[in-house]
């Protein structure tokens, strides 16, 4: 018996592992002992309880996942990875010989992903394959879309056509010239780290982000400390006292 953790923060898809891993039990003997949904969690989980399989998304609500493993003391372990992102973190995994599935998750490749991992000669990936996946992946070209669930769907924004991301408690709201709106189950950090190399994106206020490629016009009164944004969409976002004096630098005001 096999005992794994899932490190994954959408629920839907722990869902569908917890599902595959019980029908196939009798061929894949495996038992979950954690469910884990952060960087920080994951890294105390799989150090305690020294799982011999781990099933890990690539972006989490807190970061990457890929950066944790220079902090795990308990690497003895077979590694499957999950993401939408399949251009680029796909590109990385296969290079260094690591299985992954990509979401939404298919009966199919997980089954082709069980069958290697209980046949495969070196049981687990070692410390320079996962060294490897991570430099590969932090060096691949800039991603230029992401991907964002809604139910049975994965939607791709293209990062240029957003106009704005808004923080709804741990959820975040995506607005972009092709939809009016977006709602992803991942935190404002999450996509801020994403747009982060787009010099037109700016946090002007702790829970909006808004891209400056769609400003239409800033709404600032004489004599006043405030402000606030209106985009091409005519969606008005406030700029907070702290963000203002940025804004009007990037602005030459």
């Amino acid at each position: 018996m096999i005992h794994c953790i899932i490190v994954e923060d959408e629920t839907h898809c722990v869902r569908t592992l917890r599902q595959l891993i019980g029908k196939y039990q009798e061929q894949f003997p495996c038992r979950v002992i954690a469910e884990i949904a952060s960087c920080t969690d994951a890294i105390d989980a799989i150090n305690t309880l020294k799982p011999e399989l781990v099933f890990m998304d690539i972006e989490l609500r807190d970061g990457s996942s890929l950066n944790i493993f220079p902090q795990l003391r308990h690497l003895d372990f077979k590694l499957i990875f999950t993401t939408a992102f399949e251009q680029f973190a796909l590109q990385a995994i296969r290079l260094s010989a690591l299985d992954y599935l990509v979401k939404p998750l298919d009966e199919e490749d997980f089954v082709q992903a069980m069958e290697k991992l209980h046949t495969r000669l070196a049981a687990a990936p070692t410390a320079r394959q996962l060294a490897h996946a991570t430099e590969l992946y932090r060096n691949t070209p800039q991603q230029h879309q992401i991907a964002i669930r809604q139910q049975d769907d994965i939607y791709f924004l293209k990062i240029p056509d957003i106009l704005a991301f808004r923080a709804k408690g741990a959820y975040t709201e995506i607005t972009s010239k092709e939809a009016p709106l977006h709602l992803s189950s991942k935190n404002l950090r999450h996509f801020e780290e994403i747009v982060e190399a787009y010099p037109s994106f700016v946090r002007i206020h702790h829970a909006v982000i808004v891209n400056l490629a769609h400003l239409k016009k800033l709404h600032y009164p004489k004599n006043s400390h405030y402000a606030s944004v209106i985009l091409t969409d005519g969606s008005s976002h406030e700029v907070s006292l702290r963000k203002l004096a940025q804004l009007k630098g990037m602005l030459n005001l």
